[in-house]
């Protein structure tokens, strides 16, 4: 047995006329549902496997929704097509596979506990996950008969658009037994969605989610950074590109507007950014995002991109944005170096031409490989040392002759002089010395580490 043969191809009028049925069979009892405002006991049927048709718009798999809606190309997808249904089932068995397998088991030995809800047609508002997993016992256990425990809402409980649907899913999705389903860079993209298809305003998403006006504009602006990344990147609308990434759009999008508005400790007042300047920035932090995610998505950070941008949150690093001298430097290098070589890099490995050499790997499968390959070729992170060689030497030649004998004068309760070499007088300040300049633990460059200590021997005297 395949998926085929277990769900039908039937239209919705069909669909709803054979659900009608099933509320003239038994029902199972009640469960509690809070509904458009209200809340109520409704009875739960069983509804055979092959009436259900999967949501295409779930909060829990948008992410995966929108990349099928790429890589299937002019095809969107669609509720009431069986190709799309397919990829969605498969979409959301991939979405989690440890947990689904568990759950998987133990709806295999105890059956269906939490009964779900689905539309007067059958599309799935809550239980997704579970459907699908029905599902697949009955395509393992093909002698067997499974059914799924749902709530029918009425043909009346919809609107004209959808949007109570949507809304009640959103109040499922931030109960606490619900919110572990979600992968956070679907949040973004459901607020950005509700917003743009029902044309809501910042308020009522606020009132929806139950936070902030302020944090729904800043899931939406997050959202369009998302986008602008993917853009960047050659792969547009492929969200699954993200995961783990979150943390980096989150810094970038805090950290941006106060770039934006010249509020950020640490900018040098004499840095004028233009707008082109600014986009370069924006650009060039997008390939610093692209080349440390790209060989261990699951420990991705950007512990180092924070350094090279922004004082405020390093004690050390390059913090080129505080010396006008080195973001120019940065600016004309990567515009003259870095641009060209994406520009080489993309005629020659286009998405169409590595699917082509690779005609057995899907969409996302290329784009990694795209990743993968790019990050291999690009001399972005020869230029991040040039830059921070530079600012080491700055740091040594703009600093004043009285602090550099006061530094020194503090290093003498810890370095000694051997027969003309400055040596440590105990490893273990030294080795304590390297563990706190993190940057330079894999280095030798004793004249590198003792430049980088002026500020950790001022908090330490």
């Amino acid at each position: 047995m395949e998926f085929r043969d277990v769900i039908q191809n039937v239209s919705s009028s069909q669909r709803i006329e054979q659900l009608r049925s099933c509320r003239k069979s038994p029902d199972f009892g009640k469960s509690p549902i809070h509904f458009n405002g209200q809340q109520r006991f409704l009875d739960v049927y069983e509804i055979p496997l092959e009436l259900l048709r999967f949501n295409t718009k779930n909060g829990r798999i948008l992410m995966e929704i929108a990349s099928l809606n790429e890589a299937t190309g002019e095809r969107s997808i669609d509720v009431d097509d069986m190709d799309s249904q397919k990829l969605i089932f498969k979409a959301l068995w991939e979405s989690n596979i440890e947990r689904n397998t568990r759950t998987l088991e133990d709806l295999e030995e105890k059956d269906q506990q939490v009964p779900g809800v689905i539309t007067s047609d059958g599309v799935i508002i809550d239980g997704n996950r579970r459907a699908s997993l029905l599902m697949r016992l009955q395509i393992k256990h093909p002698s067997r008969s499974y059914r799924f425990k749902a709530i029918i809402l009425d043909e009346s409980s919809d609107d004209e658009n959808g949007k109570t649907l949507e809304a009640f899913e959103i109040e499922k999705q931030i109960s606490e037994d619900t919110k572990v389903d979600y992968n956070p860079i679907n949040k973004y993209i459901k607020a950005a969605k509700m917003a743009e298809d029902y044309n809501l305003p910042i308020e009522e998403l606020a009132e929806l989610w139950k936070v902030k006006k302020s944090e729904i504009q800043n899931w939406l602006d997050i959202k369009k950074n998302m986008d602008k990344y993917l853009s960047h990147i050659g792969a547009k609308g492929h969200y699954k590109r993200l995961v783990g990434m979150e943390d980096g759009f989150i810094n970038f999008t805090k950290l941006w507007k106060k770039i934006q508005h010249r509020d950020t400790p640490g900018v040098s007042d004499e840095i004028e950014l233009s707008m082109t300047d600014k986009l370069t920035l924006e650009k060039a932090y997008f390939d610093l995002m692209r080349y440390s995610y790209r060989n261990n998505e699951s420990n991705f950070n950007f512990k180092n991109i924070r350094a090279l941008f922004f004082t405020a949150h390093t004690q050390s690093g390059i913090q080129f944005l505080s010396k006008p001298e080195l973001i120019q430097r940065f600016l004309d290098t990567y515009n003259d170096k870095i641009s060209e070589e994406n520009n080489s890099f993309e005629s020659q490995n286009s998405t169409s031409s590595l699917q082509s050499l690779y005609p057995d790997k899907d969409k996302d499968e290329i784009l990694k490989l795209k990743d993968s390959k790019w990050a291999a070729s690009t001399s972005l992170n020869d230029l991040i040392k040039e830059i921070d060689g530079r600012n080491q030497d700055m740091n040594l030649s703009s600093r004043p002759e009285k602090t550099i004998s006061e530094i020194f004068r503090k290093f003498e309760s810890l370095l000694v002089i051997e027969e003309g070499n400055i040596k440590w007088r105990s490893e273990n300040i030294r080795n304590s010395l390297l563990e706190y300049n993190e940057e330079y633990a894999n280095t030798k460059e004793e004249a590198r580490l003792i430049g980088k200590m002026s500020d950790f021997i001022k908090r330490s005297f």
